[in-house]
């Protein structure tokens, strides 16, 4: 019984430290400024997005148009810090 309970232990704490490590990379990966510039850049293209939790949300509705023109968008965006627009 013993040895059961420190492999649960020990898994505990290697989820915990997983669980640990990826909010500290996530929070690594975050960068308020440039989403900001990439949310304005969208808005002064008609195209209002509402990221949160590092993903965008789209409805079921949404049409491969709408996509396409999201998508140019962006490339537009990634492009411009580049001087290549």
């Amino acid at each position: 019984m013993a040895v059961v309970a420190v492999e649960v232990e020990a898994a505990s704490r290697s989820v915990a430290s997983a669980r640990f490590t990826c909010r500290v990379t996530a929070a690594a990966a975050m960068r308020p400024d440039l989403e900001q510039l990439v949310n304005l850049f969208l808005i002064n293209r008609g195209i209002l997005i509402a990221p949160f939790h590092n993903m965008m949300l789209t409805s079921p509705a949404t049409t491969e148009q709408q996509i396409a023109r999201f998508h140019d968008a962006f490339d537009a965006s990634a492009a411009a810090p580049a001087g290549r627009t």
